[in-house]
């Protein structure tokens, strides 16, 4: 929630390109009362845009049918209260043209400007309220062998570089986050439950060496 309303203070002037972020947030709102305080009478405006995602929303939960998927990993029942996934993922259910693709994928991340002075001050904002931001590694797909190497190095030079540009601990080497393929579930972004095991493994390890630093 504080980073939307971060955006909602103060980012206004560019919600027309962040209107995915508009939608997370009414995603995030919409089953939890409590946090509409965060925002003020003049923020709901920005909302307007949402009206019928917010019908249809509202819509689905007062007749109680949802709008989730039914199917395994998907379903609601693949999620505890507190919305972790509990769902047993043994192994990749990727087809060969998904792992091609990614295979192919030589893209590789930046942080410009504006994004960095987004993140220093949410930063911010986390230290005038005796929070502290920190910024760790997420799963990496790891390249075939051949650029494999490259793929390190250059993870290496970007987790410095997030240490250059941002006022928060950068408590990870993104390097250290780059697992095989047999250890995505579904896509780029979802693990199996052993890959989601080693990173969390690689995640604690990360902060007990920040907080004994």
């Amino acid at each position: 929630i504080l980073p939307h309303r971060l955006l909602f203070r103060n980012l206004q002037k560019d919600f027309h390109s962040l209107i995915t972020g508009r939608e997370l947030v009414f995603l995030s709102l919409e089953n939890n009362w409590r946090y509409y305080k965060v925002l003020r009478l003049k923020d709901f405006h920005c909302f307007m845009s949402l009206l019928p995602h917010v019908t249809k929303g509202y819509g689905f939960w007062i007749s109680r049918n949802g709008n989730a998927k039914k199917d395994a990993v998907y379903k609601r029942t693949s999620f505890n209260r507190n919305g972790d996934i509990c769902y047993l993922r043994e192994s990749s259910v990727l087809n060969e043209d998904a792992v091609k693709s990614f295979d192919e994928n030589d893209r590789y991340p930046s942080i410009d400007d504006v994004n960095a002075r987004r993140i220093n001050r949410f930063s911010l904002y986390c230290k005038e309220r005796g929070a502290t931001l920190l910024v760790a590694g997420y799963p990496i797909w790891q390249r075939p062998e051949q650029y494999v190497s490259e793929q390190k190095s250059f993870y290496k030079r970007y987790s410095m570089e997030l240490q250059e540009k941002l006022d928060c601990p950068v408590i990870s080497d993104f390097s250290d986050y780059i697992f095989p393929k047999q250890y995505f579930y579904d896509t780029l972004y979802h693990l199996t439950s052993d890959g989601a095991d080693l990173r969390t493994e690689q995640l604690i390890r990360d902060l007990k060496a920040f907080l004994e630093g």
